[in-house]
């Protein structure tokens, strides 16, 4: 990436980064410190789009898998139905 294009980047990559950390922090997340140091890297020019969205998936790999923070749901019958089992779990 050439120095202009990295300081004509810098804004929209910096307002994604702040978004996504905004984002996680309001679910009760943080972002590592590895993580941090991948955004500045990001945000100063020093990797590209896609070179970012490649050391995020090599970072999340190291990770270990644990469960979910957050369940989905493809309908409201099925949303529905998660309710009423949590609810019957609370009438035993």
């Amino acid at each position: 990436m050439t120095a202009p294009s990295r300081m004509r980047n810098a804004p929209s990559a910096n307002g994604a980064v702040d978004f996504a950390r905004t984002s996680i922090q309001l679910s009760g997340g943080a972002l590592s410190p590895d993580m941090e140091a991948l955004n500045a890297r990001f945000v100063s020019g020093e990797l590209s789009l896609n070179d970012y969205i490649a050391a995020v998936r090599d970072h999340a790999n190291t990770l270990p898998s644990g469960a979910p923070v957050q369940e989905y749901f493809t309908s409201l019958e099925e949303l529905e139905a998660a309710r009423l089992a949590d609810d019957s779990k609370g009438a035993s």
